[in-house]
């Protein structure tokens, strides 16, 4: 039998939650309550100061509850929540119905499309990776009818970081966005 060997590990980013916190979680049929069982990390070895260290990061966490969104059993931090009032508000659904059309004038694409090919003629034309995901998160819009809380805050965060398009020019994606209840800054023309 191989010796083991007792390895100090250093995090990058303390993580969230510890191991055996309770928290909370939303698969899309209600709020369950569960806790952390381990880690998923990724661990790197650096020279700091002339010493080698291991630091390690978290990628994922395993729960003693199973993720039916997932084809792991693995959860993501933006997935679990600290308590129950926090995981009903950030998985509440906002609901955003508009016609096949107006998705296709607005990002390229509708429910029907496939999200590689896009119509380029499209509102939100191409650009750079900024703009791709927005289009992907406006897409799950589509596709599912809306977004859920913490959707619509990433997407805020996301329309934050990248400079407005025209009003005049995007008279559906800016429909689209306010229905969402998001607001893209209009660029000055």
């Amino acid at each position: 039998m191989r010796e083991l060997k007792q390895l100090t590990v250093g995090w990058l980013r303390e993580p969230k939650y510890a191991l055996g916190q309770k928290v909370w979680t939303n698969d899309g049929n209600g709020i369950d309550e569960t806790e952390v069982m381990y880690h998923i990390v990724k661990m790197a070895e650096c020279e700091d100061d002339g010493a080698k260290v291991t630091y390690a990061v978290i990628q994922r966490y395993v729960l003693r509850q199973f993720n039916v969104d997932s084809d792991d059993t693995y959860w993501g931090e933006d997935e679990i929540y600290p308590s129950r009032d926090e995981a009903e508000r950030l998985t509440t659904k906002v609901p955003v119905k508009f016609s096949q059309d107006d998705w296709m004038a607005a990002i390229g694409l509708n429910s029907k499309s496939d999200r590689i090919h896009y119509d380029e003629e499209a509102e939100l034309g191409p650009c750079c990776a900024n703009i791709s995901e927005i289009r992907d998160m406006l897409y799950k819009c589509c596709k599912d009818g809306g977004l859920i809380t913490r959707d619509v805050e990433a997407l805020q965060r996301m329309l934050d970081n990248h400079e407005p398009a025209t009003k005049s020019m995007c008279p559906t994606l800016y429909k689209i966005l306010k229905k969402i209840g998001v607001e893209w800054k209009e660029a000055k023309p």
